[in-house]
């Protein structure tokens, strides 16, 4: 650039031309000069575009003695949630698969009034503006004259890919020792690693962190060899002695998923410092589908504390989560929106979307509106059935429909409260009217179940088809064993979640209540949000609740045991124990003859009907709506969302 171009420059503060907002940007170019023998001035610029836009940040700051008064006022400017406007002249045009800029005769300057604010702030710590403003025009213009920006050039900045995705789900603990819920799992499983992992979009297994494994002849002892490349999202080498500390750390936290070791797992050994080897109860074929759970990830024992559960990634050494999986969390604040972006030491196929938001809704009404209105890329989890109804037939979306092994049911606390007597559970068991919850909540979005095992299941039994929709003849019968009639009736809390599972939640309970109502009972109803709802059930505040199940292994094993073992149900705030029953299960689990594990679980699913540790009511499906240029949407029959194979056009 030569003396006239720089000399054309300077009328740019009265140029009228094309305006652009501050926002999420590249950082692109830096560029410092030091400016004479009595200090610097600091001249950052970060180049890049977002979301179609062009996107300049800067940031000015001197430096004389010691004093840096412009870089920090400035510095604040930038974090206003107000957006500030600069002119420059652009040229923007768009090619290949990610968009990229290309910028011509692009010049970046300050405005007056920004130009005189920073001279003032610098006045008044010193006293020679004159010399300061000299000192900032000298720089401006060698700014300009550099050629990083430059007139009669191109520079192409390629744009980062940010796709939104909102949700009413909740993350609970950031801790896979203590967290027992579907959306903070979904979390895990794109910031977290085990030894397997689903191959997205299907129920079949695939090597994560391992590569390889064998189990012996007996299927109770399964050794893993660890790939050598692994690391930390920091950085740090994994070994063998990590897997092993992360899952001892899960036995001794005793939190809710914990079953789905102990149950299993007598002992883990690091053999070396890449192979470590699972000491197994007793034969567990299926053992492989329980090791891809949250509970045996591999976390970092330099940040995560050994004997007490972290629920704030604050609590963590260093403030910050390090993980395994193809995404790191960058951000989070809780119920409002967590930022992932890739992670660079993933052992695994590079994500294609560079950056996921997830902004956290308090209902399913305002989270449609921001879709509508274009503020986000995907929904999930969940809206209401009307929302699902009218966005199926809008063809400016993308529906994604999952029909898997999500189930609901109504669950008793069966060792403390009124409901330890199992006449009490059977009465309500023959009161749910299930095709009624179907039609009148969820539009016909959701089928009728009557076992705890899903429909498309192996061994699924409709077993509580002869318990029939609410009989409340067979009901106040029941009842009336205990002393219950319609001048005494039953008094009884019903508990539901109020986000957990859908804003439709608080329709189900009152369906529920009217159903009950009809025998001689009268229901209370209560509700909590989800984190009090999970200490409620721990301390045995509910006698009766509302709960759902996303599979943590596709198996029966899984929808039977997980309620009505005497270690599993202590986890979901049933406490339902019966030596018997856990003979059963633990039968089941170490028998590799299919036909004999049918037997048992027919057996276990009649014995249900007795028992009533808990009531199916109905069989899910899932629903993502996206816009048009988003796909990759794989969710299978685990029902696993994972994140590094979506893709934007």
């Amino acid at each position: 650039m030569g003396t006239d171009a720089v000399a054309d420059m300077l009328p740019l503060f009265q140029m009228s031309s094309l305006f652009f907002d501050l926002q999420w940007s590249l950082v692109d170019l830096i560029v410092i000069f030091s400016v004479g023998s009595v200090g610097s001035l600091y001249i950052s610029v970060e180049l890049g575009t977002s979301r179609g836009k062009v996107v300049v940040r800067y940031r000015l700051a001197s430096r004389i003695g010691n004093y840096s008064p412009v870089a920090a006022s400035h510095s604040t400017m930038l974090q206003s949630k107000t957006p500030r406007k600069y002119p420059a002249v652009l040229l923007v045009t768009q090619k290949s698969k990610k968009r990229t800029a290309q910028i011509s005769h692009f010049w970046l300057m300050l405005t007056i009034i920004d130009y005189w604010s920073i001279l003032r702030q610098i006045h008044s710590n010193f006293k020679r503006e004159d010399h300061m403003r000299k000192l900032l025009t000298m720089a401006m213009l060698l700014f300009l004259t550099t050629g990083l920006i430059f007139a009669g050039g191109k520079k192409e900045v390629e744009e980062e890919e940010i796709l939104v995705y909102g949700t009413t789900d909740r993350v609970i603990d950031m801790d896979p020792a203590n967290s027992y819920d579907f959306h903070t799992w979904e979390i895990f499983h794109n910031v977290y690693a085990g030894l397997l992992r689903y191959e997205p979009g299907t129920g079949n297994i695939e090597l994560g962190i391992a590569e390889s494994y064998t189990a012996n002849e007996a299927s109770d002892v399964f050794t893993f060899k660890l790939r050598k490349d692994i690391k930390f999202s920091d950085g740090t080498p994994v070994t063998a002695h990590d897997v092993k500390w992360s899952v001892d750390r899960t036995i001794a936290i005793a939190g809710d998923p914990s079953w789905l070791v102990t149950e299993f797992v007598e002992s883990v050994d690091a053999v070396d410092d890449y192979t470590v080897r699972f000491n197994l109860k007793g034969p567990i074929g299926f053992f492989p589908y329980v090791l891809i759970n949250c509970p045996y990830m591999t976390i970092n024992k330099n940040i995560y504390p050994e004997k007490t559960v972290v629920r704030d990634i604050e609590e963590l050494k260093g403030g910050q989560l390090i993980g395994l999986g193809p995404y790191k969390i960058t951000s989070f604040k809780r119920d409002e929106e967590m930022i992932l972006e890739k992670n660079p030491y993933y052992y695994g196929k590079e994500p294609d979307i560079d950056k996921i938001v997830i902004r956290y809704f308090a209902d399913a009404t305002t989270m449609r509106l921001a879709f509508e209105k274009g503020e986000l890329d995907l929904v999930y989890k969940t809206l209401n059935p009307s929302d699902i109804a009218d966005l199926e037939k809008n063809a400016d979306y993308k529906t994604f429909k999952m029909s898997g092994p999500y189930i609901r049911y109504v669950t008793f606390e069966c060792s403390e409260s009124i409901f330890k007597d199992k006449i009490l559970r059977q009465a309500i068991g023959h009161l749910v009217n299930r095709p009624e919850i179907a039609q009148k909540v969820f539009l016909n979005q959701v089928e009728p179940l009557y076992s705890m095992i899903p429909m498309g299941m192996v061994y699924h039994e409709d077993s509580f088809k002869k318990f029939g929709d609410g009989n409340v003849e067979k009901a106040n019968e029941l009842l009336a064993q205990r002393g219950y009639t319609s001048s005494n009736p039953l008094d009884v809390e019903l508990w539901y979640t109020t986000a957990h599972y859908g804003s439709t939640e608080a329709d189900v309970a009152a369906v529920l209540k009217a159903q009950f109502e009809k025998a001689n009972i009268k229901i209370t109803l209560k509700s909590a949000e989800w984190a009090t709802y999970r200490d409620n059930w721990a301390n045995k505040v509910m006698p009766m609740k509302l709960m759902g199940w996303y599979p943590d292994y596709i198996d029966p094993d899984n929808y039977t045991a997980a309620f009505a073992s005497t270690a599993a149900s202590a986890g979901s705030g049933i406490f339902f124990s019966d030596p018997e029953w856990d003979a059963l299960f633990t039968k089941e689990q170490q028998s590799t003859d299919p036909k004999e594990r049918e037997a048992i679980f027919k057996q276990i699913q009649e014995m249900w009907l007795d028992e009533v540790p808990g009531a199916p009511m109905f069989q899910g499906n899932l629903f993502v709506f996206a816009k048009k240029n988003v796909s990759g949407v794989k969710i299978g029959p685990p029902l696993i969302f994972n994140y590094e194979v979506l893709t934007m056009e």
